[in-house]
């Protein structure tokens, strides 16, 4: 086994897949996701039977002052929506009028969250045929946070059934925008380099193109040069730049992370010791800390320095999925049907050089019903499931596979919040206890000797570490903050300069 125990560093202070459903419970199979807030009218319920499945909605209005209506609407998961067209439908029937919306979430003035309802144009729903109903959504609203796709029926009496439900990324056909450098990282104080958008059509530069753009806090109309590039400089405040090509559907973002002098410092001499003699290509297996704050995380600022001084020699994806743990990485990958299997397509064609798996944060975490004794996965159970996930990457890929520890997470706060939903009586799970995630993390350690695996050490730093309450969300005590996402940054890096 190659142990890479890694010493204390202190801290200094993603896109929609192409023809991918990104509702969640499209069929309305059960009552998951769809939600229907008491301060709105009407009731939403499951009902059988549907069109193609063993079930579907049913939204009934209800009147609310002199408005008869009935709405729900779920918080459909989507990376990067600002500039990006999406394709929203629904199959219906019933009576009265259906319209699909969307709820939009931007910041005010003062910083506050503001939601707009905005809205398709409606569907005069009939009893026995089932119609579809579609629209586009598209905001480029500077200050857009996210949006939520909703569906309200409207009349007296009014009663829609609800299935086959499709929210899509639908850009041009074969049109595209890229931006290099994906991730910036740049110290305080000094210039910052060129950042270049790039919109092509089935490969090829589009050139004069108009363009949206978000720079220097403000929305401003620009173009792509004749190569089909629009070229920009970040100001000294920016901390995203955003173009989008609306016509086109698509768009692209940077985010720009300033770090100290002599945080840069200590990053930069990690990043100098790296040496790729070839490309490297790295995929990442994960779980919300590898799935969250796409194009700024751990995953991102490990790419932007790799090529900081080995310029396009680096590539990664990123297959981290919010929730995961071990044996829900076995179903997605071995036997398929998981949640979110999209993610996961065509896993293994790419020849990758390592393989990171970084999980154990939902694995260990414990029901109340449960006293919080029983993990979400037992040892035996990690064990088996490393193992046969372990044999699967051996079998298809020749990169060298890395065991990576759970983070040590701020124990105090997770405790915080599942005190506050054991004081409503509500079932709920208790993340980082200590004593679990050592024994996660035992396992681990006994697999990667056993296995002849290599094992990276990023429990004991953050553990140890002075500031370590601002590695991770005040909120939850387990994702982390642009601090821990830098930590870890360094974690890897140290990894990657280790001699084999």
């Amino acid at each position: 086994m190659h142990r890479f125990f890694v010493p204390v560093l202190i801290a200094f202070c993603a896109l929609p897949l192409f023809g991918q459903n990104l509702l969640n419970n499209p069929g309305f199979e059960n009552s998951s996701s769809w939600l229907k807030p008491a301060y709105w009218a009407g009731k939403f319920s499951i009902v059988k039977p549907g069109l193609t499945g063993k079930s579907c909605g049913e939204l009934k209005a209800a009147r609310e002052g002199k408005a008869f209506y009935g709405r729900c609407y779920q918080l459909a998961r989507i990376d990067s929506p600002w500039g990006r067209r999406f394709s929203y439908s629904m199959k219906a029937r019933g009576s009265g009028e259906l319209y699909l919306g969307c709820l939009e979430y931007t910041k005010d003035s003062q910083d506050k969250i503001v939601s707009k309802l905005i809205y398709s144009a409606p569907l005069v729903l009939k009893k026995e045929e089932w119609q579809e109903i579609k629209m586009n959504i598209q905001s480029t609203e500077p200050t857009l946070i996210r949006f939520a796709p909703l569906i309200e029926v409207r009349g007296e009496n009014a009663a829609a059934y609800l299935d086959e439900g499709s929210l899509v990324y639908s850009p041009a056909p074969g049109a595209a925008m890229s931006v290099s450098p994906a991730h910036l990282v740049a110290e305080d104080g000094k210039p910052l380099p060129e950042v270049a958008f790039r919109l092509t059509e089935n490969g090829k530069p589009v050139p004069d193109a108009a363009l949206k753009a978000f720079l220097g806090g403000k929305l401003q109309d620009s173009a792509t040069d004749r190569d089909g590039r629009f070229v920009v400089r970040p100001g000294d405040k920016d901390s995203e730049l955003l173009v989008s090509a609306v016509k086109y559907g698509v768009a692209a973002d940077v985010f720009i992370d300033r770090l100290s002098p002599a945080a840069w410092n200590r990053t930069d001499g990690l990043a100098r010791k790296i040496k790729l003699e070839k490309p490297v290509s790295i995929l990442y297996l994960g779980d919300s800390l590898s799935d969250f704050e796409r194009g700024r995380n751990y995953a991102d600022k490990v790419n932007f320095w790799l090529n900081r001084y080995h310029p396009g020699k680096a590539a990664f994806r990123n297959a981290g999925v919010g929730g995961d743990y071990i044996t829900r990485v076995r179903q997605r990958m071995i036997q398929g049907g998981a949640y979110r299997q999209e993610q996961y397509d065509r896993l293994l064609e790419t020849p990758y050089d390592y393989i990171f798996i970084f999980l154990g944060h939902n694995d260990t975490r414990c029901l109340s019903t449960k006293n919080y004794e029983v993990p979400q996965v037992t040892p035996e159970e990690q064990k088996t499931a490393y193992r046969e996930v372990i044999g699967h990457l051996r079998k298809h890929s020749k990169a060298r596979i890395v065991l990576v520890s759970p983070t040590s997470s701020n124990f105090e706060v997770c405790k915080q919040s599942a005190d506050k939903q054991k004081a409503l009586d509500k079932v709920h799970a208790l993340f980082g206890q200590p004593a679990m995630l050592e024994a996660f993390d035992a396992v681990l350690r006994q697999l990667a000797e056993e296995e002849n695996l290599d094992y990276l050490d990023v429990y004991a730093p953050m553990k140890n570490e002075a500031e370590k309450a601002a590695l991770f969300s005040p909120s939850d005590g387990v994702h982390l903050t642009e601090a821990g996402n830098r930590f870890l940054t360094d974690l890897f890096l140290e990894y990657l300069a280790s001699p084999k």
